[in-house]
């Protein structure tokens, strides 16, 4: 027997029995092995609201076997088929679900190994679960530039399957694992009578540091609790009072970073944030000085030394970039220049102690006081003290200077000098 032909005969059988290359598995969307059934879907038609945006109602059908690959699968992503003849480079797109927009915006891609000319819109880190039953899924197509050959109707934008009409979309559902993965046909979409998504109003609080402010300011996290919810307490009952009616489908929400604190809401239509307008605008003209302390005795907190305060009201977006809202007031525009002009600064004649000559430099002494809470700086060491919480704001310049008052008396006693540091 001659081996060699046998082993030429095996190796080619080999060959005509491989499985075809990875490529040909990618020729249909979504161009890539689409696995378990998701217990995610989008039945029924899109919803159109005449105005770029376009909704479907996600529905959720868990596994009724505990023991499914998929039984507890997330829904990490949703990928939708795109027209190759749409000008994605001239079309935005963003997302939001229940009136919330997307923590990623949505992006258009070329994926790896598909046929030339495949394009999909990806939306994802959705953060959505079993219990996300019911949610409103919206996109809004725009142009980037007015006249521009945008993609503006799911028409243009989606590649509907053979057969299907115009404006169908075929989207993928996929989980984190990219395992569960459901191919979804969501029919045109029908103008409906039906409401608009909310539309997000905030108001933002933002100190920043001028050149006289020697340390900058950063919320700390009681403050991040607090404030907010202070700023809540202020809003919330005008809007009763004007009987401005908020949009009962989104919960008011708080964000709160190092450098900006903000409550946002929804109005029921814009004429209910118009109520507020020119309340709105009073706010922002007051809210800077008062904030900053400066109709206390002090004129300033001393926290906010060296800052001033801005005060915005707008819709949701990363301050300062903020889009309008339903109320749109800015205290940088709306307040007067003799407001925006002030910086919080102490009124310095008005301290009284201690009965010795003091160096009022910032940061030239080894105490201070953290944002008028209980804990003094001592040296090196932080050292919790039995203060009583602060009953006003005026209470933590005095209990500095009770400590520099201390530090002066001590030093008379021991007959070295007559000045303390504060």
């Amino acid at each position: 027997m001659n081996h060699a032909a046998v082993a030429a005969l095996l190796i080619a059988a080999a060959f005509v029995a491989a499985p075809l290359p990875s490529a040909a598995q990618n020729e249909a969307f979504p161009y890539f092995k689409c696995g378990v059934p998701t217990p995610y879907s989008f039945p029924g038609v899109s919803r159109s609201y005449g105005n770029g945006t376009f909704c479907g109602t996600l529905v959720v059908t868990p596994p009724t076997n505990a023991s499914d690959p998929c039984a507890k699968a997330d829904l990490r992503k949703i990928e939708v088929s795109i027209n190759p003849a749409c000008d994605v480079k001239n079309t935005i797109v963003k997302a939001t679900i229940n009136g919330v927009p997307t923590t990623v915006s949505p992006s258009f891609f070329v994926p790896a190994g598909a046929p030339e000319g495949s394009v999909v819109l990806r939306m994802t880190q959705l953060g959505l679960g079993l219990g996300s039953d019911g949610d409103n899924i919206c996109i809004t197509l725009s142009a980037k530039t007015p006249g521009a050959n945008a993609c503006t109707n799911l028409e243009s934008l989606c590649q509907a399957p053979p057969g299907a009409p115009p404006g169908t979309c075929v989207a993928a559902l996929v989980d984190t694992t990219l395992r569960c993965c459901k191919v979804n046909e969501v029919s045109p979409s029908e103008v409906t009578p039906v409401r608009p998504p909310p539309r997000l109003t905030c108001f933002y609080m933002a100190p920043h540091p001028t050149p006289a402010a020697g340390t900058v300011f950063k919320t700390d996290s009681r403050s991040c609790k607090k404030g907010p919810e202070n700023i809540k307490d202020v809003i919330f009952p005008q809007m009763l009072a004007a009987g401005a009616v908020m949009d009962e489908r989104v919960t008011p929400f708080t964000n709160c970073s190092d450098s900006v604190m903000s409550v946002c809401w929804a109005f029921n239509s814009s004429a209910e944030g118009a109520k507020l307008q020119d309340w709105a605008v009073k706010l922002v003209s007051t809210l800077p000085l008062e904030s900053m302390g400066y109709w206390t005795k002090y004129k300033c907190v001393p926290w906010l030394i060296g800052h001033q305060m801005d005060v915005t009201f707008g819709g949701y977006g990363i301050y300062p970039d903020i889009p309008p809202g339903d109320i749109n007031a800015d205290a940088t525009l709306d307040a007067p220049a003799n407001v925006t002009e002030i910086v919080c600064t102490p009124d310095m004649s008005l301290v009284t102690y201690p009965k010795c000559t003091c160096d009022t430099t910032v940061r030239n002494t080894q105490f201070g006081v953290e944002t008028g809470y209980t804990r003094i700086l001592v040296g090196s060491q932080r050292q919790n003290c039995t203060v009583s919480p602060c009953r006003s704001s005026t209470q933590p310049i005095q209990q500095a200077l009770a400590a520099a008052r201390t530090s002066c008396t001590r030093r008379r006693s021991g007959g070295t000098t007559s000045s303390a540091r504060s």
